[in-house]
């Protein structure tokens, strides 16, 4: 049985996720490429009755660790995945370590403009799935004389 995206389920935690309008964050280039940002979460976009659509893996971030800034022709989200304190050198040996911790960063650009102010948002079972209604052309018709 399909389920439509908007009726998914959603975590009780996702009523605290920041989303900032027409904001940039405050990284340079140069932080980016001096690899104080450690990794960027996957995503999947598309779009879906006249909305965008991104989801966004966030499997064990504290919604309190992310920030999403919006605007019509691109989103970017940036954060932090903090490794559980009880993974520390004193505690055990390392064998595997496959799953990224630290500063995340990603800007993805929009195919079409969106309406950033009426962006809405749930987390599901790690995913962070946002959505923009895309802005409506308008077709204006010229009237030869």
């Amino acid at each position: 049985m399909k389920r439509s995206v908007k009726n998914m389920p959603q975590d009780e935690l996702s009523n605290g996720l920041t989303v900032l309008l027409d904001q940039e964050p405050d990284i340079d280039r140069n932080i980016l490429q001096s690899g104080f940002i450690q990794w960027q979460p996957y995503y999947d976009m598309y779009i879906l009755n006249d909305e965008v659509v991104v989801s966004l893996e966030i499997a064990g971030i504290d919604l309190k660790d992310v920030l999403i800034y919006a605007h019509k022709s691109h989103v970017t989200i940036t954060g932090t995945r903090r490794r559980p304190l009880q993974f520390t050198p004193e505690c055990c040996r390392f064998h595997t370590s496959e799953i990224p911790y630290g500063r995340f960063f990603r800007r993805i650009e929009f195919p079409v403009p969106v309406l950033p102010d009426k962006q809405r948002h749930n987390v599901y079972n790690g995913l962070l799935t946002l959505f923009f209604p895309v802005i409506q052309e308008r077709v204006i018709p010229i009237e030869d004389e």
